[in-house]
């Protein structure tokens, strides 16, 4: 978590920041080391991102080899069930994305509580400010990242399964 908030306080910094420079004011602005730990609590949320991805792309193979009576995924298949895979991850989490972002740089209202329920108020906050639109502002960023990312490391587990498989099988 704490290379997490010094990755978003450093996207969020001045050009002219060094390092050191973010990093201790990370540190200071969130009151010692535990402002590192901020956001902490959208994890229990986010890691349910690569369950859904998952869940997601082997739904979309079995149904494409099933109707298609395919033994395997062609790379193409692969890579396009991956960035719809993780496009679809995306887009149900990225609430709690902005949310987290938010707790970590400091721009979050601080609710007393579960942390959990912290991170719902935050998304709430955004929705009553900026509309149902401010929960994704800043998406079609994350999803061009993420997506190309994810799509080449689901074609390329395809590929290593199968030629796995057959050297293994036969």
């Amino acid at each position: 978590m704490p290379v997490d908030v010094f990755l978003v306080r450093s996207g969020a910094a001045p050009a002219h920041e060094s390092v050191i420079q973010v990093l201790r004011g990370a540190v200071a602005a969130r009151g010692g080391i535990q402002g590192l730990y901020s956001g902490i609590s959208a994890y229990p949320i986010l890691c349910w991102k690569p369950g859904i991805q998952q869940l997601v792309f082997e739904s979309l193979k079995s149904r494409q080899l099933i109707s298609g009576r395919l033994d395997v995924l062609s790379s193409y298949q692969a890579f396009a069930f991956g960035a719809v895979a993780r496009s679809v991850a995306t887009v149900v989490l990225y609430p709690y994305i902005a949310a987290k972002v938010k707790v970590q740089i400091g721009l979050g209202k601080k609710a007393p509580g579960n942390p959990l329920w912290q991170l719902q108020q935050q998304v709430f906050v955004i929705a009553r400010s900026d509309g149902f639109p401010g929960l994704y502002k800043g998406m079609p960023q994350e999803l061009l990242r993420a997506t190309l990312s994810a799509a080449l490391l689901f074609m390329f587990r395809e590929r290593i399964t199968t030629t796995v498989r057959k050297a293994v099988v036969g």
